[in-house]
């Protein structure tokens, strides 16, 4: 019988999504962050000892757990889900590592109901966009950082990853070159107002540093980590009197394009969705738009 200690198989786990599958340093850390409460709870037994009753009771047991990000409130729903999901993906490396552990499936995932996917208004999108204060040292970064946002759709996570390298202002409309999720690279574009904001930040900031953004205070600019950029984004939405996340911004770009007549299919490539069904999510059934698409096709009287 083929067996593993449980902390050791999370190192192997960890290990094989970073080097093999090529997983973003965050999603890394989210496995791992999830993974440590699996181990804390089981402590180092061999994973063929534990039970899919053993994983539900590891379940509740975080679920019991006071949130600090929901001061002290028990642990949402949606957490939660995202804890199971962890388990049974990690469930499942081990069962296709040929370790003796019963089937994943036997881990339930209990989908919530996702809450209603935001997305900004163009007049309150120019609001935020116009936020950043060009007399600050950070205003045209943050404006240049806004406006490549709502131009790609790209996730923070793929914008903390850009090189100036990977930044074409040679072509029309101009592109960047990401690294999306799985290490699955592909090209955005650029609009007019992105180019002009981008291209004023990197004149005024001729930096050694690679990163396409970059800090400003300090003695030598650092590339702006997940934390920073989300910041700065919520500084900008602060200055605008919005309540939104940095994510608002990737819904309000998709949102944007459909309503302009961008089919799903191009959207879905434009997003870096491996499936259509995700892409999706974006037909709000509010759109005005899609009213309209739907007149015109339904012509059978």
């Amino acid at each position: 019988m083929k067996t593993i200690l449980l902390g050791e198989a999370i190192l192997q786990f960890l290990k094989q999504g970073r080097v093999e599958l090529l997983w973003a340093e965050h999603t890394v850390r989210g496995y791992e962050i999830k993974l440590r409460l699996l181990h804390r709870y089981f402590g180092n037994m061999p994973v063929h000892q534990i039970t899919p009753a053993d994983v539900r009771a590891w379940r509740q047991w975080i679920a019991s757990k006071p949130c600090q990000r929901r001061r002290g409130e028990p642990i949402g729903e949606v957490s939660l889900y995202h804890y199971s999901n962890a388990a049974r993906v990690f469930w499942n490396y081990l069962h296709t590592q040929g370790y003796a552990v019963f089937d994943p499936e036997q881990i339930l995932l209990r989908k919530p109901k996702m809450p209603e996917r935001r997305f900004l208004n163009e007049t309150d999108l120019l609001r935020l966009l116009e936020a950043p204060s060009m007399t600050c040292k950070t205003g045209i970064r943050n404006r240049a950082i806004l406006e490549v946002m709502f131009s790609t759709g790209m996730r923070l996570s793929e914008l903390c990853q850009v090189d100036r390298q990977d930044v074409n202002f040679s072509l029309n409309p101009a592109e960047i070159t990401i690294r999306g999720k799985g290490g699955k690279q592909r090209v955005v574009f650029l609009s007019p107002r992105a180019v002009r904001y981008l291209q004023l930040w990197l004149k005024r900031h001729p930096d050694t540093c690679e990163a396409l953004f970059t800090t400003v205070y300090g003695d030598e600019p650092q590339r702006m980590s997940l934390r920073a950029l989300h910041n700065a984004v919520k500084k900008c939405a602060r200055r605008a009197g919005l309540e939104m996340s940095a994510h608002t911004m990737r819904h309000t770009f998709s949102t944007y394009m459909l309503n302009h007549g961008v089919d799903l299919y191009a959207l879905m490539k434009m997003l870096g969705h491996a499936q259509l069904t995700t892409t999706q999510v974006y037909l709000h059934v509010t759109n005005p738009s899609l009213r309209e698409m739907h007149k015109k096709g339904m012509v059978l009287d």
